[in-house]
């Protein structure tokens, strides 16, 4: 089960905004979950990518780009690992590995996401177009709740439950630019993994910060102050190769000082599939066996198909 403190920001990663208890099973009963060592994506294949036609340092349009390159594409995977840690102890305090798909269907596109982590265990969702259903493989239950439409509200409820800070499921539903960013810099160009990469320096905006903090359900006495945001963009996909975000909160305390918490975020790209070969049941949720369903029912709002930008429509499927 995800962590159950909610007094820094690592919740803002790890929380799954809901807890469950008395749901456990034997041993006997759990599913052999996956481990970061047996991971593997499908294979790239033919289709859409986005391509720049020249270079660039205006960090404005480095990031329109790098949004571009996350939608372009019919499909893809997108391994990524996390590491955060706070400055009151100065070491990781979780590690999480993370690998989201997406696929455009005929009017109804589909996401899945999986998370290991080392303290929680493997989480998996599964968002067919109808429903999202969240696996947790070590009390071995999972959770329905309706959720249809376009990609808009398929990443709002993965955000809400599963969110990731500039992750897939944001560049994929995001207009123009990624949501929640201001004073953008352009910093140069450095190496990551041997391969160019844009430097882009960002600051989080008052709004985001407060809507982390509403979507988080932080105690009042605990408030997000400041944040920034450092990109490393691959110079030839765009496509985050790492990010480090430090996120700055202020926690008052009764009859003591306020303590300045600052959490530490750093992602780094793992893997990338463009256009793998996908069939739809990939996305589909088969009940492991002995689980138990916990139903919420909680319904973000369908979209309209002209509301979403990700519909494959008969004159630009060609």
């Amino acid at each position: 089960m995800p962590f159950k403190y909610k007094t820094s920001l690592a919740c803002l990663y790890l929380s799954l905004g809901f807890v469950m208890t008395g749901c456990g099973k034997p041993k006997s009963d759990l599913q052999l979950p996956p481990t970061p060592g047996n991971i593997k994506l499908l294979a790239s294949g033919n289709g859409p990518t986005f391509k720049a036609d020249s270079p660039s340092t205006d960090p404005g349009e480095i990031l329109k780009r790098m949004v571009k390159a996350y939608q372009s594409p019919n499909a893809l995977q997108v391994r990524m690992s996390t590491d955060s840690k706070s400055n009151l102890t100065n070491t990781n305090t979780s590690h999480q590995e993370t690998v989201t798909t997406f696929k455009k269907s005929p009017g109804i596109p589909k996401m899945h996401r999986m998370l290991i982590d080392k303290m929680s265990g493997t989480h998996i969702y599964y968002l067919d177009g109808s429903n999202m259903y969240t696996y947790q493989a070590l009390p071995n239950v999972y959770t329905r709740r309706p959720l249809t439409g376009g990609i808009d509200k398929l990443s709002q409820g993965l955000e809400e439950d599963a969110p990731l800070i500039l992750g897939v499921a944001t560049m994929l539903s995001a207009i123009d630019l990624p949501p929640g960013l201001s004073n953008l810099k352009y910093s140069g160009k450095q190496a990551v993994n041997g391969k160019d990469t844009y430097v882009i320096d960002a600051d989080f905006t008052t709004a985001f910060l407060k809507d982390m903090a509403e979507r988080e359900k932080m105690k009042s006495t605990i408030a997000p102050q400041s944040g920034h945001a450092k990109l490393w963009i691959d110079a030839e996909t765009y496509f985050i190769s790492k990010c480090i975000a430090d996120v700055q909160l202020v926690a008052q305390r009764p009859n003591a000082p306020a303590v300045t918490i600052v959490e530490t975020f750093t992602q780094t790209l793992k893997g990338l599939s463009l256009n793998p070969e996908i069939k739809d049941d990939f996305f589909d949720f088969k009940q492991p066996r002995k689980s138990i369903e916990v139903f919420i029912p909680r319904k973000i709002p369908s979209a309209t198909l002209s509301d979403d930008p990700f519909a494959v429509k008969s004159d630009s499927s060609k």
